[in-house]
């Protein structure tokens, strides 16, 4: 070549030229996002002290001096994406750069929150079980989408204030669950269970007389719950015992610890015995006396349907011949039957009508006063009329009467005596 030539020449600096640096063009590197709890955003915070500049000159000074980083949602998951927009580089040389892009992907994770949950007991009226009804609160995000569900159950069964309620089982639902995790599944709580209103019947019993001490016991409620039946008010009690006839009040009392009760009176009600009809009635015979009266005697009267050991006897009576003629094995009907006694207010005497028979006989008069006995006026005298009995009268029981007749006025009875002899 021509190198030995370029002794020959000499080059001048020309005048007038210019030219252009252009910024350099970097890309970051080593920003990085900050895992963080759930928050119900999207928003991520952006770790940028081990950002780096590639294609920076060395000793140059750049920093990143913004940038905003957004989740791809707001749910809580691992590896999540973040988008980067916004970037931006400041520093001394920053006006020599230029970087490739404003925006870039970095991942990060939002964990679980935990969420405190306070269970609620509800009060509630017995209803025979454990089980309890339960609300609750907890420290959500105001905006989230939460339900909580358990099971709540009372330490028993029984009424009571301030019982203690176990909750178990606790769990979150609801279209945010998945961002949340409870502190546990178990709780406690407390609530009252008030008495449940029921209604105690006493029984009520219709019976007879039957001579004996009779009872009526017993009760039906109503208002019960759960199946449960008569035998839980062991607290309840309804009786009364009675004898006679009549109509006495069966009353129930008591308390119960699951139930306020209310209390309907029962009866014990004894209806009066029967006694169908009365026989052993006796008329006595008598002499014509022109009427169809008839003395009853009742010493024997026997009641049909009387209870062993029972005291009845016949209050009133009375007694009629079918006619007033002088006759043999009259018959004697007995009407107005009433029955008295120790006992009389415990029977009632179905058929108050009887029947007998009885004689009336003829009474024959002497044939003129005797002169033994004293007359109280010449106009007016007593007649003592002798009359003999036959075997038949002197056995009768009872006795036949012995008659005096008075005839036109007064009996004077000073001075008259029996006459030897049978009369």
């Amino acid at each position: 070549g021509n190198g030995g030539l370029a002794a020959n020449y000499t080059i001048s600096n020309p005048v007038g030229l210019v030219a252009a640096i252009t910024p350099k063009a970097l890309s970051i590197v080593g920003m990085s996002a900050v895992n963080k709890v759930y928050d119900g955003t999207t928003a991520a915070t952006l770790d940028i002290t081990a950002a780096s500049f590639n294609g920076m000159v060395a000793g140059d000074n750049l920093n990143l001096s913004a940038a905003s980083g957004n989740f791809s949602d707001k749910n809580a998951g691992t590896g999540k994406t973040v988008s980067v927009t916004g970037l931006n580089i400041g520093g001394a040389d920053a006006g020599n750069y230029v970087l490739a892009g404003t925006t870039a992907q970095a991942s990060a994770d939002i964990t679980v929150r935990t969420l405190n949950v306070t269970a609620l007991g509800q009060n509630k009226v017995y209803d025979g079980t454990t089980a309890a009804q339960l609300g609750y609160t907890d420290d959500r995000l105001v905006s989230d989408d939460l339900n909580i569900t358990g099971t709540g159950s009372f330490a028993d069964k029984n009424a009571g204030t301030g019982k203690t309620v176990s909750v178990t089982g606790l769990n979150i639902g609801g279209a945010d669950a998945g961002n949340y995790v409870l502190v546990g599944t178990t709780a406690q709580a407390s609530a009252d269970i008030a008495k449940a209103k029921a209604t105690v019947t006493a029984n009520s019993i219709n019976t007879s007389y039957n001579s004996q001490n009779q009872t009526a016991s017993g009760f039906t409620a109503t208002g019960l719950v759960n199946g449960e039946d008569e035998s839980v008010l062991s607290g309840v009690a309804a009786s009364v015992i009675a004898k006679n006839a009549g109509s006495y009040i069966n009353t129930a009392s008591g308390t119960d610890k699951n139930y306020d009760l209310t209390f309907v009176s029962g009866a014990l009600d004894i209806a009066k015995a029967q006694i169908d009809h009365v026989t052993g009635i006796l008329a006595n015979n008598k002499f014509y006396d022109g009427n169809t009266a008839a003395l009853l005697n009742t010493e024997h009267a026997e009641f049909v349907g009387i209870y062993a050991g029972d005291e009845l006897n016949i209050a009133t009576a009375t007694g009629t011949f079918s006619d007033n003629t002088v006759g043999k094995e009259k018959i004697v009907s007995i009407s107005n039957l009433r029955l008295g006694g120790v006992d009389a207010e415990n029977y009632q005497l179905i058929d108050t009508t009887a029947s007998t028979k009885a004689d009336i006989s003829i009474l024959t008069p002497p044939v003129s006063p005797p002169t033994d006995i004293p007359m109280l006026n010449p106009a007016r005298y007593l007649k003592a009329m002798q009359f003999r009995l036959n075997n038949d009268q002197v056995n009768k029981k009872p006795p036949v009467n012995t008659i005096i007749n008075v005839v036109n006025g007064a009996v004077n009875m000073n001075g008259i005596t029996m006459l030897a002899g049978e009369h």
